[in-house]
């Protein structure tokens, strides 16, 4: 996977018509272009600021991962609080619901959201 000019790029071939997903396209050579959760209006939960809140828009995680943050709370349209974040790239502290949760900055970057004012 390879990042250039604000786009993700897979190293793959598929068939146009097999494309399910908004937003996703193909080069003149075949290769899968997915554009980044910011090109689509969502952000990462990983860059929010302590105080900021979002909704959860999707989740980019494997299905056993995916299935754990939705047993933590983490499921589409459900508001997430950041509530600190530890310096030099340490874990975030997250409020959903009435629970707080602790993840890693690789794992918060699973997580896409849409930032509410």
């Amino acid at each position: 996977m390879y990042r250039m000019q604000g786009l993700w790029i897979h190293c793959c071939t598929i068939e146009e018509s097999s494309l399910n997903y908004r937003g996703i396209s193909t080069d003149k050579n075949g290769v899968l272009i997915v554009p980044t959760p910011s090109d689509l209006g969502g952000h990462l939960l990983s860059v929010l600021t302590p105080g900021q809140t979002g909704l959860v828009r999707s989740l980019h995680a494997v299905e056993g991962f995916a299935q754990r943050l939705a047993a933590l709370g983490f499921r589409i349209g459900r508001p997430v609080t950041v509530v600190r974040c530890a310096p030099m790239g340490g874990p975030i502290q997250v409020r959903v619901g009435t629970t707080d949760v602790m993840l890693r900055r690789a794992e918060a970057s699973r997580i896409e959201v849409a930032i509410t004012p």
